[in-house]
């Protein structure tokens, strides 16, 4: 059993993989329809949009939901080590099983905030998970997901 992002990120921010400052990126100024898709207008619509690339098996997508911080532990060399982003995507979806994703709790305060969610998946199981998420440029962006049971 491969070890949860909870215990990943801090794992990576022990070693050196993360750094903890935070990064500005300003998407451009005229956007696709396709690049709107990718822009989190709020943290539950990011969270809801990361599940959704993911569960369909669009990874490269769902990462461009990652904050800066988060994007650089998932394509690091410890969360490789732990078979890597594809590999913790189908164990989260159950292979691409996810039914919902319901928002249970979203706080926000500036440019940072916390989202509390549960999926549930086509076999009648729920799994509840947290994420912090922040603002960067005008895309709201999520940091790497908990597992309350493993915090």
């Amino acid at each position: 059993m491969r070890p949860s992002a909870a215990v990943l990120f801090p794992l990576a921010l022990l070693f050196g993989t993360v750094s903890c400052d935070r990064e500005r990126i300003a998407p451009a100024p005229e956007t696709s329809p396709a690049e709107r898709q990718l822009i989190g207008n709020s943290p539950q619509e990011t969270i809801q949009a990361f599940y959704s690339h993911l569960n369909a098996g669009e990874y490269s997508k769902a990462k461009e939901l990652y904050s800066t911080e988060a994007r650089r532990a998932v394509d690091g060399e410890l969360f490789a080590a732990f078979g890597g982003f594809v590999s913790w995507a189908e164990d989260e979806t159950h292979q691409g099983s996810i039914e919902r994703v319901r928002i249970i709790d979203s706080r926000t305060r500036g440019e940072g905030g916390h989202v509390d969610f549960e999926i549930a998946y086509k076999d009648g199981t729920v799994a509840r998970r947290n994420a912090t998420v922040v603002k960067e440029g005008i895309s709201w962006k999520m940091g790497l997901i908990n597992d309350p049971e493993f915090s």
